[in-house]
């Protein structure tokens, strides 16, 4: 090997050492300790909490029999894990027929009374717990009945005779007030417009909305509204007895729209409804009622511009009980013979006041209207029965029609749809159309009340086959009218025509 090869692999050696000796430098650099410290983990633990409430009752339905007492348990079940503030709501509608007291513990918070509702507020303070806290809401669970109540005093009750109950709670934080009455109040506020209502069957419904409310709700349960309300309409479709609380509130529907109730039992109570313009025709009214549901107004106070209510369809039911229906250029209620599909409503209003400047009341088609011990009134008819059965009782009939040419304007030409017919407080039976079935009435205590100095005016008109009062039952589009006659009431009797 000659000396240049061993100068070349000597340099070759050397530059490998150098190439692994820079290698070990490098990683011998990595191992460097820097400046440096750390915490033990500091570990943040929040407790949830909750605030539940529950209202239970053994038994809801009872018998006023004077001089008895049984028992009567609605108790509030509170589970808050923190410092709370629990309400029950008392609905009276028991017209001074119930006796009661509230248990101790319960604080009277605000009481208001519409028509003969009276509408109590109680609350308590409880001290947060893991366990169920549990409240009766009556001393001792107990009702009584006077034992000097009378047929009389049980007669007189208007509409349904009942005691309800609703509950609430809230955390205490952070609700301020000068007292703690304020506090509570403030607290009340704030529970109520999370709009919680407890069912009879315990069941706690939230909602956002009328219409969701009505949709999501539990059978059985009690909507209350919180504060005045606006929608545009709203749709009831589901089989279940729902009951709408105004809470003294206004319900405004600003849609022309009707508000469909269909398959529900719908009860819109204590306080105001006004509704939107819309058509004066019946078919466009601001509820239109369907087929096997029922819709009762009570305690309302209801005004319109169009019609108000639209019975349609078999096995439908309308009540109005202990309210004042407004409808300023229709109808109060009003039925519509446009189809078959529309037979066979029941109409009932109990110790109310109506008033349609077309026509208070207006059925023609078979049905059943029964009124009683109530106020209606018309600018043009009060009542048209062109077809179905109507039993009025203990009832003011008001006309306040003055031009004497409206009066006498249908007398001698066939009538038309709706109210152009003949005028008068009661327009009975039918001149001409298709309106299937008889017209059949029944008056009892009835006053008919209109300007008797005009010539024409009349209290009672009759078209068809019958005398006054006696009822001729040979004619097909049967006329009659059943009393003692109506006080004040003159009778126009229309010469009977050929009836298609």
């Amino acid at each position: 090997m000659n000396s240049s090869s061993k100068t070349t692999k000597k340099k070759v050696l050397t530059s490998a050492l150098a190439v692994a000796l820079a290698a070990v430098l490098l990683i011998g650099g990595a191992s460097i300790a820097y400046l440096q410290d750390s915490t033990p983990t500091v570990t943040n633990t929040f407790e949830t909490n909750s605030v539940n409430v529950d209202l239970t009752e053994d038994e809801t339905e009872f018998e006023i029999i004077p001089g008895t007492s049984e028992e009567k348990n609605p108790t509030v079940t509170v589970t808050a894990t923190v410092d709370s503030y629990v309400f029950v709501k008392v609905v009276d509608r028991t017209q001074g027929l119930v006796d009661y007291e509230i248990a101790d513990g319960w604080t009277l918070l605000k009481s208001t009374t519409s028509g003969v509702a009276t509408t109590n507020i109680y609350y308590r303070k409880v001290t947060g717990s893991d366990n169920e806290q549990s409240y009766s809401v009556l001393l001792n669970n107990n009702v009584s009945y006077d034992a000097s109540l009378t047929n009389e005093d049980l007669a007189a009750a208007s509409g349904k005779v009942t005691l309800a109950f609703t509950a609430y709670a809230i955390q205490a934080e952070p609700f301020s007030g000068a007292d703690e009455a304020e506090k509570a109040q403030n607290a009340y506020t704030a529970a109520s417009a999370t709009a919680m209502t407890v069912a009879a069957d315990g069941t706690v419904t939230t909602y956002t909305s009328l219409s969701s409310a009505i949709s999501n709700a539990a059978d059985g349960s009690t909507i209350e509204l919180n504060k005045d309300t606006s929608v545009s309409y709203f749709t009831s479709s589901k089989d279940k007895e729902i009951t709408v609380d105004l809470n003294s509130h206004t319900l405004s529907l600003t849609s022309t729209y009707s508000t469909t109730v269909s398959k529900t039992d719908l009860t819109i109570e204590n306080g105001t409804i006004e509704a939107a313009t819309g058509s004066s025709s019946a078919a466009a009214a601001t509820f239109a009622v369907r087929s096997g549901a029922t819709l009762t107004l009570e305690n309302v106070t209801a005004t319109t511009t169009g019609a108000l209510l639209y019975p349609r369809g078999d096995a439908t039911e309308v009540n109005v009980i202990n309210s004042d229906i407004s409808a300023t250029g229709s109808y109060a209620i009003a039925t519509n013979a446009a189809s078959a599909d529309n037979y066979n409503c029941v109409i009932n209003v109990e110790n109310s006041t109506l008033y349609g400047a077309a026509c208070g009341i207006l059925i023609n088609v078979p049905c059943t209207m029964n009124v009683s011990d109530s106020t209606i009134t018309g600018d043009r008819q009060t009542v048209i029965v062109r077809a179905g059965t109507a039993n009025i009782s203990d009832t003011e009939l008001i006309n306040t029609q003055t031009d004497e040419d409206v009066w006498t304007s249908y007398d001698n030409i066939n009538w038309g749809s709706g109210n152009a017919v003949a005028t008068a407080v009661l327009t009975i039976g039918n001149r001409n159309g298709s309106y299937s079935g008889d017209a059949t009435v029944t008056l009892s205590g009835v006053t008919c009340t209109y300007d008797e100095t005009l010539t024409n005016s009349r209290g009672v008109y009759l078209y068809g086959g019958v005398t006054y009062p006696t009822t001729n039952t040979t004619p097909t589009r049967l006329s009659s009218i059943t009393i003692p006659p109506v006080a004040s009431a003159k009778l126009y009797r229309a010469k009977p025509t050929t009836q298609r």
